[in-house]
C-alpha cells in the first residue's frame, strides 16, 4: 500500500515500554552463524544476510544484496514472534540505506496472527520514509504506529525488499526499534487506584470562530462542535498566544508565552525542563495519548519534543491517517474503555483541517464562477499570488470561493470529531467526557483589506474558538460575550479540573473559577519573533506592533530574527484599533487617541519586561531555546505548505488602511488599568 506524502510515525514513551525484539542491532548470532531472532526469506539464493560494510551502530547491519534481475522478487527479513493483546499499538521503527537505484521502495511493517492462524499484515505499511535520500550513506528512519486487530496474540516485524532494479541494488537495515504500548496492561496496573475525570482535548488547526455555528455562521455545518457548545461554554473573546502554529500549540501544553517556553521558530524544540499537560497528567495516573499532523522532525513532531508526557504518541502527514488511527484506537480498545473503572484517559487530538491547502469536497455544490475556477484545490502557489494581490489574477468571486471551501474543511473537521464522539458514546464515555475545543490560531480572507492567511497580528487570525464542554461542572448553554480568555487559560482550567492547585509558573487563570485573576482576565497578549509582530487587547482597545522583529544577519536563516522594538533605531510601527466600535480593525486610531495609546504600551512594556521581550527588563524564565534537527525534506515540505519562507500574509497599503507611525517606546509604569475593560 502506498501513501502519498507519508511522513514516519515515532511514538515517545518516557520508558513506559521497553523493547521486545532481540537484537535489534544484528550483533549477535548463534552456535550455527544464524543472526538471532531473525529469520530471512530465501528465493532461488537471494536472502538477507548480516554485512560488515556499513552499520549505523556497532559492527553489522543486515543486508539485501543487489540482483540484476528484472522480475520483481520481494525478500523479507522478519523477527520472532512476540505476545500481544488486541488493541495494542506496535509502534515499529528501523533505520535504512540504499547503494544502487530502485523503481521500488523498502518496505517496514507489522504482521499478526491469531493464535496458531496463518500470519497477516497490518495495514498501512511504512513505504516511504521521512527522508528520500536512499543512496550513499545517509542512514533514514522507516516505521509506523498500527493497532493490534481483534483477536491478535501475535505480532512480529518485517522488513521487505524488492531486488528488481535497473540497477544493481543492495538495501541495508540497522537498528531496529520496537514499542508495544498497552492500554489493557495499563488499566490492570490501574485495580483500586480510583477513577480519573477522562479528557479530550480537540486542537483545530486555522480554526477560526466565522467558520462555526456556535459561533454565528447560520450556513456553517458543524452540528457536532455546535452540540458540544451546547452542552458546555462558548468564549468570544479568546485570544491565541502566537499567530502560527508551532508556539501557539506549545502555549496550550505549557501555560508559557512563546517567549517562556522559547519554541519561536520552525527550527525549536520544547526544551525538557518546560513541564507539559500530558507530563502532569501522567504523574496523576493518566494513560496519555496524542494523535497529531507532523513530519517525524517537523512542527509537533517528537524531534520537536512535544511528545513530552506521552504513553503514546501518533503522527503523520495525512490528516485522514491520523484521524483513522485514532478511530482504531477506540475501536480496538472499545471493550476495555468501555469496562474501565480505574485510571483515566486523556488525548490530544491535532486536526490539521482547514488549514490550508483548502480542498473543495463537495465541488459540484460549491462553485466558483470566479478567475479561478471551482479549482478542487486551493494549494499555496495560488494563496501565495493571491497574497501578493497580482492583478488579473482573482476576484471577489474567488474570495468568497476560497472561504467556502475553508468553512467547509471547518466542516470536515466536525464530522471527524463526530466519528470520534460516536464512539465514546459506544464505549459509555460520552456522557462524563471532558472536552475542550482551542484553535492555535484563525485564518484571514481580506476582511481586513490587505490582510490574508495568518502569521499576522489581526482579530482574524488571533481570535479563536474556545468550547468547554464538563458534564456536571459547567451549566450547558453557557455563553461568554464579555471576559477575556487566552490559550494560556486551558493547562490551567484542565489541572484544575483534576483537582491540582494553580502554579505561580503558569500564565494563565482557572476558567471554572470566576474570582481567579491573572494577566489573561485584563489583556489578550499574542507574540510571533519570526513574524515581528505583537499585540496586546483589553476588552475594548486593542495595539498593534508590527516589523518588531529582524534578522540581523539580513539572510534567508529566520533562526536569527530578534526582537528589535526597543532598538533605538527600531522600524517597529504601532497601531491602535477601538474593537468595540471597529471589530475589523479597519480605522488606526493611534494618531486621534494619544493616551489610550500610551497606556496600551505601558500594558505592553510591562509584558515584555517580564518575558524578556525588552532586555532591559531583565525579565524571562532563564530557559535557553533548543534547536531539533529537521531535515531538507521537512523543510520543503513546510514551504508547499507556506511555512518555510517569511509570509507575507500582511500586505497593508496607503490606500486600503492608514500607515501606522513609528512612536516613541519608553517604558512606563503600567499603573491602574481598570479603564481598558
Amino acid at each position: 500500500m502506498f501513501i502519498q506524502g507519508f511522513v514516519i510515525v515515532l511514538a515517545a514513551l518516557n520508558g513506559a515500554a521497553q523493547n521486545p525484539i532481540a537484537n535489534t542491532s544484528f550483533e549477535a548470532i548463534d552456535a550455527q552463524g544464524r543472526v538471532e531472532g531473525w529469520t530471512s526469506d530465501d528465493i532461488a539464493g537471494a536472502r538477507w544476510v548480516r554485512s560488515p560494510h556499513f552499520s549505523k551502530s556497532g559492527k553489522y547491519s543486515m543486508t539485501l544484496p543487489g540482483s540484476d534481475t528484472t522480475e520483481e522478487t520481494w525478500i523479507r527479513l522478519y523477527s520472532q514472534p512476540v505476545a500481544i493483546n488486541e488493541g495494542d499499538c506496535i509502534d515499529y521503527k528501523a533505520w535504512v540505506r540504499s547503494s544502487g537505484t530502485s523503481r521500488q521502495y523498502l518496505q517496514a511493517y507489522v504482521e499478526f496472527r491469531r493464535h496458531t492462524g496463518p500470519w497477516l499484515p497490518i495495514e498501512p505499511r511504512a513505504v516511504r520514509p521521512e527522508s528520500g535520500r536512499w543512496l550513499g550513506s545517509e542512514w533514514t528512519p522507516l516505521g509506523f504506529a498500527v493497532f493490534a486487530p481483534r483477536g491478535a496474540t501475535e505480532i512480529r516485524l518485517v522488513v521487505r525488499g524488492s531486488i528488481q532494479s535497473e540497477v544493481r541494488i543492495s538495501w541495508y537495515v540497522d537498528e531496529v526499534d520496537c514499542r508495544i504500548i498497552s492500554f489493557k496492561d495499563y488499566l490492570e496496573n490501574r485495580v483500586g487506584t480510583g477513577r480519573e475525570k477522562d479528557i479530550l482535548l480537540l486542537g483545530a488547526d486555522t480554526m477560526a470562530q466565522r467558520s462555526l455555528g456556535c459561533y454565528g455562521n447560520e450556513r456553517a455545518a458543524t452540528p457536532h462542535l455546535d452540540a458540544l457548545a451546547a452542552e458546555g461554554r462558548v468564549y468570544e473573546k479568546v485570544t491565541a498566544t502566537a499567530p502560527w502554529t508551532k508556539p501557539s500549540h506549545a502555549s496550550v501544553m505549557t501555560s508559557l508565552y512563546p517567549s517562556q517556553h522559547t519554541l519561536e521558530d520552525i527550527y525549536y524544540a520544547l526544551p525538557q525542563e518546560v513541564e507539559t499537560l500530558a507530563e502532569m497528567l501522567k504523574k496523576k495516573g493518566y494513560f496519555t495519548a496524542a494523535f497529531v499532523w507532523s513530519a517525524y522532525d517537523g512542527y509537533l513532531g517528537p524531534i520537536m519534543q512535544y511528545d513530552q508526557g506521552f504513553d503514546f504518541y501518533f503522527h503523520c502527514a495525512d490528516e485522514e491517517l491520523v484521524t483513522q488511527s485514532l478511530y482504531k484506537f477506540m475501536d480496538t480498545n472499545a471493550d476495555n474503555l468501555a469496562n474501565m473503572n480505574e485510571g483515566g484517559i486523556f488525548i490530544w487530538y491535532h486536526l490539521w483541517e482547514p488549514h490550508s491547502p483548502y480542498r473543495n469536497r463537495h465541488p459540484e455544490m460549491i462553485v466558483n464562477k470566479g478567475l479561478l475556477g471551482t479549482a478542487p484545490t486551493i494549494t499555496w502557489p495560488m494563496i501565495w499570488r493571491i497574497y501578493q494581490n497580482e492583478p488579473g489574477y482573482f476576484n471577489t468571486q474567488d474570495i468568497d470561493y476560497m472561504r467556502n471551501v475553508y468553512d467547509w474543511e471547518s466542516a470536515q473537521v466536525d464530522a471527524n470529531i463526530g466519528g470520534l464522539m460516536a464512539r465514546m458514546n459506544w464505549c459509555g464515555l460520552a456522557d462524563d467526557l471532558n472536552v475542550v475545543l482551542y484553535a492555535d490560531h484563525g485564518e484571514a480572507f481580506s476582511e481586513k483589506p490587505g490582510v490574508w492567511g495568518h502569521s499576522n497580528p489581526y482579530e482574524s487570525c488571533l481570535r479563536t474558538p474556545l468550547i468547554l464542554r464538563f458534564p456536571g461542572i459547567i451549566a450547558p448553554g453557557g455563553r461568554e460575550t464579555d471576559a477575556l480568555a487566552s490559550n494560556l487559560d486551558i493547562l490551567p482550567t484542565i489541572m484544575a479540573l483534576t483537582g491540582s492547585p494553580p502554579k505561580a509558573s503558569w500564565e494563565g487563570r482557572n476558567l471554572l473559577d470566576p474570582h481567579a485573576d491573572g494577566d489573561t482576565a485584563r489583556f489578550g497578549i499574542s507574540e510571533s519573533r519570526r513574524h515581528g509582530c505583537l499585540s496586546i487587547r483589553g476588552n475594548r482597545y486593542k495595539l498593534v506592533v508590527r516589523n518588531a522583529s529582524a534578522d540581523p544577519s539580513e539572510s534567508q536563516n529566520n533562526r536569527d530574527h530578534v526582537w528589535t522594538l526597543y532598538n533605538p533605531k527600531t522600524p517597529a510601527l504601532y497601531e491602535l484599533y477601538d474593537l468595540r466600535e471597529d471589530p475589523a480593525e479597519l480605522n488606526d486610531i493611534a494618531e486621534v487617541q494619544p493616551q489610550i495609546l500610551a497606556r496600551m504600551k505601558q500594558a505592553l512594556d510591562a509584558h515584555c519586561a517580564r518575558t524578556g521581550i525588552n532586555p532591559a527588563g531583565g525579565g524571562g524564565t532563564g530557559i535557553r531555546p533548543v534547536e531539533g534537527q529537521i531535515s531538507q525534506e521537512t523543510l520543503e515540505q513546510l514551504g508547499a505548505i507556506g511555512y518555510n519562507t517569511t509570509p507575507a500574509t500582511v500586505n497593508i497599503t496607503p490606500e486600503t488602511t492608514k500607515e501606522s507611525k513609528q512612536l516613541d517606546k519608553k517604558p512606563t509604569g503600567i499603573g491602574n488599568l481598570d479603564w481598558l475593560r
